[in-house]
């Protein structure tokens, strides 16, 4: 029927010709910065290319930190790791501030890192009031996850890395968290605790 219909009527519903869609001008090209992906100019001011939304080399990294990593002591105190859902991770950072609660639903993963004025994704847990950026926490940084009776975390592949206890985690590699470790992303130290959620009443 639909074939029969365009054979007898379809040239009667041509669709509209349309213009196509004005060119943006460009910036002048000492004010541009070429995308690396799809080879579009963009004002050197911009983070986010326009057209494809890639990040441009004008984008302020995540600061890489000097010094040996390894110099810093950690305080370590082994734990438990059992952890289910009815529980709650606190991470109290070392060098004050309030405590942050993190409550991990099912297997759902929960970001942490600092967030900036140029931000498209935002962490779960934002530590840029713990003076992130100076400690050289990345904007995404490590993932905490629930698995099984247990906690894992992963470092997303940070500019200055992930330490449970001042051992390193490789990029996207699974640590299991422990009541009592020394978790440390960049140089920003916080001790892990497990607290049992109050019982909601009904």
């Amino acid at each position: 029927m639909i074939g029969a219909w365009e054979t007898r009527e379809g040239k009667m519903h041509r669709p509209d010709s349309q213009a196509e869609p004005p060119v943006r001008p460009g910036p002048p090209p000492a004010e541009s910065v070429t995308c690396p992906n799809c080879g579009k100019a963009n004002h050197k001011r911009e983070y986010y290319c326009y057209a494809c939304g890639h990040i441009l080399t004008t984008a302020p990294a995540t600061k890489k930190l000097g010094g040996d990593f390894d110099a810093l002591d950690p305080d370590v105190r082994w734990g438990t790791s059992y952890f289910d859902q009815s529980m709650a991770v606190i991470l109290e950072p070392r060098d004050g501030g309030a405590a942050l609660t993190v409550e991990p639903k099912g297997d759902q993963e929960v970001v942490i890192g600092r967030s900036s004025r140029d931000s498209i994704m935002l962490p779960d847990v934002d530590l840029a009031p713990y003076r992130a950026d100076a400690y050289g926490v990345s904007r995404l940084h490590a993932t905490l996850r629930c698995r099984g009776d247990t906690i894992v975390i992963s470092d997303l592949g940070s500019s200055n890395h992930t330490f449970i206890n001042g051992q390193r985690l490789h990029p996207h590699e699974l640590r299991c968290l422990r009541e009592g470790d020394e978790l440390r992303l960049g140089h920003l130290v916080m001790k892990v605790h497990f607290q049992r959620r109050p019982a909601r009443r009904a």
